[in-house]
């Protein structure tokens, strides 16, 4: 990369002009001097070696040349420090993981560690263009993204998270993170309301289920059938059993199906026809 560019310093009642041409590669950085003073004595790293020496007293000339060399070599500091430091050398970050990939809908607030390269002081997290506050640890070389509730409140879903440096670093990649399902658990019959029916009545016949652990997609069944289900509470559940169900005098077979993720069936329980 190459850089040309003027500077003047004043120095006593002397002008300086140095135009200076600096080259930066990845571990190199040279500092090209010409026409370092106005007064005839050049100075040049890649130049004529030869001083031209104009018409003064030695004292004045050693004065002079003292000056000039402490000015190039401050200024020499001051472009290295630049290049070293400045924001030219920022890069852009890449993600190569996420820790943890996933949380259950629900989850409370917690640290995504993101992992990857070119994490500066000042790269910051984001979550699906929003940003999230963000650390950078030195010691892991991660960024950490403070992550609340509200972001992982969806479940069955999943965003995108990228991270950024400050001009000229830019964007870096998008990992997906997911945002599981709450595990439905198991659930339990406990009674029927009305207790039982008599054989030969019509259906659709309403009776309330109550248990425990019933979801929004929970389904009774009769005899291992599946019945019209109406989700009322986690305690309780509306079931129509049909005609054919109360056609005889005995009992059915009464369970719950929760789906997955978790879930199950619960045990059965019998519901009498008399």
């Amino acid at each position: 990369m190459r850089e040309d560019f003027s500077r003047k310093f004043a120095v006593g009642a002397m002008q300086i002009d140095k135009p200076t041409k600096i080259c930066r590669q990845e571990s190199e950085l040279r500092v090209l001097a010409t026409d370092a003073i106005n007064f005839g004595f050049s100075v040049s790293a890649a130049g004529p070696s030869a001083p031209r020496f104009p018409k003064f007293s030695r004292e004045d000339f050693l004065t002079r040349s003292r000056w000039t060399a402490a000015v190039l070599l401050i200024s020499a500091i001051s472009v290295l420090y630049g290049c070293s430091n400045g924001p030219g050398n920022i890069p852009t970050p890449s993600i190569g993981s996420l820790s943890p990939d996933s949380v259950t809908a629900g989850s409370q607030a917690f640290t995504l560690f993101v992992s990857g390269t070119g994490f500066e002081n000042d790269t910051a997290g984001f979550l699906d263009g929003t940003m999230r506050p963000s650390n950078f640890n030195k010691i892991t070389g991660q960024v950490e993204m403070s992550l609340t509730a509200e972001d992982v409140a969806v479940p069955d879903s999943s965003v995108q998270i990228t991270v950024v440096n400050p001009a000229p670093g830019g964007t870096s990649n998008a990992l997906t993170f997911v945002v599981n399902p709450v595990a439905n658990g198991a659930p339990a019959i406990i009674g029927f309301t009305p207790a039982s029916a008599t054989a030969g009545t019509m259906g659709p016949f309403a009776v309330s289920v109550a248990g425990t652990g019933f979801v929004q997609d929970s389904v009774v069944s009769w005899n291992g059938s599946p019945r019209a289900t109406t989700f009322v509470s986690s305690s309780q559940l509306m079931v129509d059993f049909t005609t054919q169900d109360l056609a005889t005098a005995g009992s059915g077979s009464v369970a719950v199906l929760n789906p997955a993720p978790g879930g199950g069936v619960s045990p059965s329980k019998n519901f009498p026809v008399n």
